[in-house]
Order: C-alpha cells, then sequence, then structure tokens
C-alpha cells in the first residue's frame, strides 16, 4: 500500500489528536503514528485505519459462516456425547482465525459474534498464532458437507471429523 506525504500528514496528525483524546489506546495510537512518521510502509496495514478497508467477498463471507454453523453443530453434538474421549479430542473445537494470516475472516466473525451469532463457537481471534487456521476448517467443511443432517451429528460423524483435522 502506499500513502503521498499529504495522506500520510493527515493520518499522523488524526493519530496525534486520538492519542489526546483517548489515553486508554495511547499505546496503539503513538505505535501507528510513529510507522506513518517514519513512513514505513511493510506495516501500514498494521494501523488500525486499514481494518475498515479489508473485505471479504460473498462467498468468502458464506465460508465463514458455514465455518461457524459446522463448529455450532459439532458443539452441540460433543455436549450431547457420552464419548469422552470425542469431548477432548483436538481439532473439533473452534480456535478462531489467525490473526497474522485470517486477519479479515476474524474480523468479520467478531462482527458476527457482537451481532448476536453463535454464542457456543468458540472466541474468533488467535492473535499472531504462526498456523493459519483457514486449512483445516476446509478439511472439516468438506466432510461435514457431506452428512445427510450436518446439523444434528452422531458420534460417528465427529469421529470422522476428526480424522480429517489433522491430515
Amino acid at each position: 500500500m502506499h500513502l503521498d506525504e499529504a495522506q500520510r500528514l493527515l493520518l499522523i496528525n488524526q493519530y496525534r489528536i486520538l492519542e489526546a483524546l483517548d489515553p486508554e489506546q495511547l499505546h496503539s495510537y503513538r505505535r501507528a503514528r510513529v510507522i506513518l512518521e517514519g513512513g514505513f510502509a511493510a506495516h501500514y496495514t498494521d494501523l488500525p485505519v486499514f481494518e475498515s478497508l479489508l473485505s471479504l467477498s460473498q462467498e468468502e463471507c458464506i465460508e465463514v459462516q458455514k465455518i461457524l454453523e459446522m463448529f455450532e453443530a459439532i458443539q452441540e453434538a460433543l455436549a450431547r456425547s457420552e464419548d469422552e474421549h470425542l469431548k477432548t479430542t483436538s481439532g473439533l473445537t473452534f480456535d478462531g482465525f489467525a490473526g497474522n494470516d485470517e486477519r479479515v475472516q476474524m474480523l468479520y466473525t467478531e462482527f458476527l459474534k457482537r451481532e448476536g451469532g453463535w454464542e457456543n463457537v468458540g472466541h474468533p481471534v488467535k492473535a499472531y498464532h504462526p498456523h493459519p487456521s483457514l486449512p483445516r476448517y476446509r478439511r472439516l467443511l468438506a466432510v461435514w458437507n457431506t452428512f445427510d443432517a450436518p446439523a444434528h451429528l452422531q458420534d460417528e460423524q465427529l469421529q470422522e471429523l476428526a480424522k480429517v483435522a489433522w491430515s
């Protein structure tokens, strides 16, 4: 992303004002101002102002919604299950999206949860986890979509999902 000098100066001044108005976010605003003052273009997308410029296509939004629906169904099935091993199986929980690689999906999930959906699904943020979650979620989703009644999973289906979670 490129910002010309005038754009940088406008943002620098806005961050100075925000530093004075919101002391709780002082560190974040100061960091943003220093990035802009230094012209550190590689870090421009880290700036809070650019979160509003990120976007997901309609297909990507639907994918995130399907992932959340899947994990909601998994959590409900695990709550009904009497198989204690399944309840502790790694890969059957929603671990959120990696903030470094899946930031747009993470922000969209936060938005959806704020809007009142998917309360039983885990936290949408994995901060700066070194491994993206989407590949695992997509493997699970591919299998989940083959089930006749994916919203009402049985133990056998949970076991099938667990097998592909880390493959």
